[in-house]
């Protein structure tokens, strides 16, 4: 189901990067930025939250973004990794 979800998803987003794909070689490329994006949930009691980078607990989302009009295309809830002493 995936996979099919993409496929739509690439068809709906192709006329809105006509006119933002960037050259490279003689070839058409769209801009994709993917970072993660800490959220703090440190004062709320959830299941499976961790550290993270920024020192607080929560979750670590990944979110990528495509375009100079920065659609969001794709986005995925992580835990943050646990370091054991």
């Amino acid at each position: 189901m995936q996979d099919a979800i993409r496929r739509v998803n690439i068809e709906i987003f192709k006329p809105f990067f006509v006119n933002e794909a960037v050259p490279i070689n003689d070839k058409l490329y769209t801009v994709l930025e993917s970072d993660i994006t800490p959220l703090d949930n440190s004062k709320i009691n959830k299941e499976g939250i961790g550290r993270t980078y920024k020192n607080f607990f929560g979750y670590a989302p990944m979110m990528s973004y495509a375009g100079k009009s920065g659609f969001m295309v794709n986005n995925e809830l992580r835990i943050p990794i646990q370091k054991t002493a």
